[in-house]
Parts: structure tokens; sequence; C-alpha cells
């Protein structure tokens, strides 16, 4: 995976297809509970995450053009990223932030389902976290 293919992505410049072929691989069970996710990351600059970001990674989950797995290591480049940031003391970086932290964290928060990225979309859209 590359942050260069996400950033475009997140600025309409490619298809969710491209992105999902630059994802392709990009998360390797390396142990029995250990994964690897290899990103090729951008030297310099800065991205900033937004909540229309995120929506159109829903969107796109929800209709199988990208999958559950690489949404999950998307939110994972998110936060090992010295590129993307948000802004976690703004109301919209906090749903940001805490939608990433889930997508990241599917073993100890929900799991990465159509379901549950439709309630994502929602918490996103109104700010009312309906997941459980």
């Amino acid at each position: 995976m590359t942050e260069l293919t996400l950033k475009e992505y997140f600025e309409n410049k490619i298809s969710p297809d491209l992105l999902a072929i630059d994802l392709k691989d990009s998360q390797k069970q390396t142990g029995y509970d250990v994964t690897t996710v290899y990103i090729d990351r951008l030297k310099e600059g800065e991205f900033e995450v937004r909540k229309e970001h995120l929506l159109k990674l829903c969107d796109d989950v929800i209709s199988e053009k990208i999958s559950p797995v690489e949404l999950n290591t998307i939110s994972f480049a998110l936060i090992a990223s010295d590129f993307f940031h948000w802004d976690s003391d703004t109301s919209d970086g906090a749903l940001v932030a805490e939608v990433i932290f889930d997508w990241d964290n599917p073993e100890i928060r929900f799991v990465l389902t159509l379901d549950n990225v439709q309630l994502w979309k929602e918490y996103l859209l109104t700010g009312v976290y309906q997941l459980k």
C-alpha cells in the first residue's frame, strides 16, 4: 500500500478499484497472532483526513469496491502515518479518530462487517454512535 495512492483516492484522483489494487497483499499474517502491514510512506507534506474521506471509504466498502480487510489496512496506515493527520480536538476530528481506531481494532471493538460499516457511516453523518 502506498500513502500517495490513498491520498489520490481521498482527492478523487483515482477510483476505488485502483486503491484496492494498491492495497492487495499489503496485509500479511506473519505469525500465529501477528499481522504485518506493508506501507510505502510519503516523505514530505501532510494531509488532513476529514469525515468526508471516511464517508467515501464507507460507501466503497458498502458497495463492495473495497473489502473490510482493506479498510482495516487503511486504518492502520492512517494511524501509523506521519503524513495523514486529523485534529482530535475538534468534534469532527474526534469522530474521525474514533472511527479510524474502531476500524484498526476489530478484535477489541467491532467486527468489520457491511452492517457495522453502515453504522459507522451513520455515526459520521449524525454523531450518534449505534454500535454495541
